[in-house]
């Protein structure tokens, strides 16, 4: 009987979690543009592909808005470069494809010098 109050616990967890996440995933609609980008420059990097996911269903141009992602591909945290890594890939595809060598699980040193084919340039392609 107590693991399967665990396990009911657990599910409850799971979908106020779920419920949650959908919510502030929602909450994007209402914003404004600006405030779209603004998020990108508050550092919430968690909110980052949301708000540029809403921008690019305005049919907005998100090409200048990389800055952001390319400052969580030379994160300390292993985590925020993967996270980085997976929005990199999803919105900015031709960027992911300069640099097919990338491993964002890989020491930062590396992960520094794999970039620089795309961290050296002032535009993105």
């Amino acid at each position: 009987m107590e693991s399967l109050t665990g396990i009911l616990a657990v599910l409850i967890v799971i979908g106020l979690v779920a419920l949650v996440a959908l919510r502030r995933i929602e909450s994007m609609k209402d914003k404004t543009s600006g405030e779209l980008r603004a998020i990108l420059r508050s550092g919430e990097w968690t909110f980052y592909r949301s708000a540029l996911i809403e921008l690019r269903d305005r049919k907005e141009d998100i090409r200048g808005e990389v800055t952001p992602i390319l400052d969580l591909l030379i994160s300390d945290s292993k985590h925020q470069r993967i996270a980085g890594w997976l929005i990199l890939e999803e919105l900015y595809p031709e960027l992911a494809a300069r640099v097919p060598q990338f491993r964002p699980e890989d020491a930062l040193p590396s992960c520094r010098e794999k970039l620089q084919p795309i961290l050296l340039t002032s535009e993105p392609a």
